[in-house]
């Protein structure tokens, strides 16, 4: 195999990924179940094209101001104080 071939395709490995993924996702939802549907819990949203650049992060702003998108709308945020 040289560097430029594809390792061989792993599906028990995709469907255990998965599987983790989605017992993580369960887990977030059981311990925040009235988190932000809008920005799932993270309280913006990052631009796609410079993902991980702070200045490109833009405030979630479907909760009223100061609700904690994590605990729900009707929670004061401990995150961000």
């Amino acid at each position: 195999m040289n560097e430029l071939d594809f390792p061989e395709y792993d599906e028990a490995a995709e469907a255990a990924y998965v599987a983790s993924v989605r017992q993580a996702q369960a887990a977030f939802t059981t311990r925040w179940p009235n988190h932000c549907p809008d920005c799932g819990g993270w309280g913006g949203h990052h631009s796609r094209a410079t993902r991980w650049e702070p200045e490109t992060f833009d405030p979630c702003e479907a909760l009223p101001e100061g609700s904690c998108h994590r605990a729900g709308p009707r929670t004061p945020c401990r995150w961000n104080s």
